[in-house]
């Protein structure tokens, strides 16, 4: 971010998050989507009015194209690339104000390696600006309960 950018400041509600007192200190400001899907990591920060800066996948950098967009490493790298983000949004509001960001990583989605790649990531040595600054981890995959009936197996 330039020097004289302004960062929005939009936080989440926080009414879930007040303790008995009636103080929300720890409450998540920005959420941190991962989708997971079988061909691509999608991470996009986002606050309350919507993304922050443009949804960053395994195949942003044109590095990782087509079939390769679905490895451990294009994920990592994406993972990488957000944080780098999220870090300048997070410098840059320090500079601007006193509020400190709390982000809430939401994942999506169990298949493929791009859930473990960005946990992995998170973890390590290369997340550790981010990691401070994360106060909730949720898991949001959609649990088919019941719905259509399957198509019929194919038979070969």
């Amino acid at each position: 971010m330039a020097k004289g950018d302004l960062v929005r400041w939009h936080p989440l509600p926080n009414e879930l998050y007040r303790n008995a007192a009636g103080i929300a200190d720890r409450a998540p400001t920005h959420t941190l989507h991962v989708m997971s899907t079988r061909n691509n990591t999608l991470l996009t920060f986002s606050d309350a009015l919507g993304p922050m800066f443009g949804t960053i996948s395994g195949g942003t950098d044109r590095v990782f194209k087509k079939g390769p967009r679905q490895s451990y490493e294009a994920a990592h790298q994406a993972a990488l690339k957000t944080f780098a983000k999220i870090t300048n949004v997070a410098r840059a509001l320090r500079e601007q104000r006193a509020d400190r960001l709390h982000i809430q990583v939401a994942y999506r989605g169990i298949d493929g390696v791009g859930r473990e790649a960005v946990h992995s990531a998170l973890l390590s040595a290369d997340g550790a600006e981010v990691r401070p600054l994360i106060v909730r981890v949720e898991d949001r995959t959609r649990i088919k309960i019941g719905g259509t009936r399957a198509r019929r197996p194919r038979r070969v």
